[in-house]
């Protein structure tokens, strides 16, 4: 546990994960999302690699264990990540322009109770980089996109609600 200070405010702080442990990334973590239940924590980096993480109790040496990696989740760098209110979608956004819908199987595949990702659908219409992700509905049915093309574009995601195709818009 380290310990950080400034002149106006004292907080103390634990490194619970870094690129030295035996996942090493080369790319910089640049955003961190956490489910609703707080269980789960799921992270975008500059290598465009996304990951799932399981967060443990305050007992353990190490706070994170690594669930999931999808390395070229995107085609440049992960700038943002969200999770819908209502637990069932992740959504990455990127430099190439894109966002990306994660569809959270919470089985996890073979046998296990861990979430484990899966591509749903790529939105597109940006021209720049989207910086910033939120949803406001906890029926997944809508996000909210920020851009360095200066707009602010609303998605309607029943496409990709349960007993939907899997597709793009």
């Amino acid at each position: 546990s380290g310990e950080a200070s400034s002149s106006s405010s004292s907080s103390s702080y634990r490194c619970v994960w870094s690129s030295e442990g035996e996942d090493r990334s080369k790319g910089i973590v640049c955003s961190v999302s956490a489910s609703v239940d707080g269980r789960y924590v799921f992270t975008g980096a500059s290598d465009k690699t996304l990951r799932v993480w399981q967060v443990l109790p305050a007992t353990c040496a190490s706070r994170l264990r690594c669930l999931q990696t999808i390395r070229d989740a995107h085609q440049d760098w992960i700038r943002c990540v969200a999770v819908s209110p209502g637990g069932g979608h992740v959504f990455t956004g990127s430099r190439d322009e894109t966002i990306r819908v994660w569809r959270i199987n919470p089985g996890g595949g073979g046998g296990t109770a861990e979430p484990i990702l899966e591509l749903a659908g790529i939105l597109k219409g940006h021209n720049d980089w989207v910086r910033s992700l939120v949803t406001v509905d906890a029926d997944d049915s809508i996000l909210f996109s920020v851009s360095d093309d200066c707009t602010i574009r609303e998605w309607d995601l029943t496409p990709f609600s349960k007993g939907s195709k899997k597709r793009g818009r």
